[in-house]
């Protein structure tokens, strides 16, 4: 890791550029914030709610030699308020803006300026050369590209996620569902034999018997129906309405014969 007389050094031989001497620390640069790019839009300030991230952009910019990288760190100040970073290793060879991403950890909004600084960048020396120098997608970016060639690859993991999370609510829904199904059977035959047992010894005839019966069936059938409708749950949601419509329709038949 180069310490600040070297730094100095890299800010004359043009491998910091855009860079003020005064702002060289011990062993690292403190980056000074030139914008915010977030919804495709470019900014001076932005508010960060929880949870929330902003690509930040630096006045600074890194033309790396063949034997050294280059990496961001968070300030101290900035982890303490509750900022989480994110930043590339820069290779050998890489030229570029300093970029990087910043995400709000916290529970409160966070307010960002360009004139607030936010990260440092350090840098280390290779042991020798590296023979292959950095030639990727971000090479000589000053205006921010966003996320390239691999923004295709996040949209699709991310509709991954998406459905994902759609079949296991929908899987969840089907659960309480049935859940809620077993417990209006295990309602329903409880009561059912209760009531059996005073009716027999109120010596109701067995005809009145079937049609009470049928009565208290279809009754808890609508009730669990009505359940499941208003939970929203998929699959077999006509089956208890069917099973009251039968119990009422032989009810009322019965209680005519």
């Amino acid at each position: 890791m180069l310490a600040d007389k070297d730094l100095q050094q890299l800010i004359l031989s043009n491998v910091l550029t855009e860079a003020d001497p005064q702002r060289v620390g011990p062993v690292s640069y403190d980056l000074r914030n030139y914008s915010f790019y977030s919804d495709g839009e470019e900014r001076k300030s932005v508010v960060l709610g929880p949870g929330e991230s902003v690509f930040v952009g630096s006045v600074e910019g890194i033309s790396l030699p063949k034997d050294m990288t280059a990496e961001v760190r968070l300030k101290n100040s900035r982890i303490r308020q509750g900022l989480a970073l994110a930043a590339p290793l820069y290779f050998p060879g890489h030229t570029t803006r300093v970029f990087f991403r910043v995400t709000n950890i916290t529970a409160d909004e966070i307010a960002l300026e360009t004139g607030h600084d936010i990260a440092q960048i350090m840098f280390n020396r290779l042991d020798r050369p590296a023979d292959v120098e950095y030639s990727g997608t971000f090479d000589n970016e000053f205006d921010f590209i966003g996320l390239g060639t691999y923004r295709d690859v996040y949209g699709s993991e991310t509709r991954k996620i998406k459905r994902e999370s759609e079949n296991l609510a929908s899987m969840e829904q089907r659960i309480y569902g049935n859940v809620i199904a077993i417990m209006g059977v295990f309602i329903a035959i409880f009561s059912l034999a209760n009531l059996d047992l005073s009716w027999l010894a109120a010596q109701v005839s067995v005809s009145n018997l079937i049609v009470l019966n049928l009565s208290i069936v279809g009754g808890m059938a609508a009730l669990v129906g009505l359940i499941a409708a208003l939970l929203g749950t998929r699959g077999h949601r006509a089956v208890p309405w069917i099973l009251a419509s039968v119990s009422f329709a032989t009810a009322i038949v019965l209680s005519l014969i």
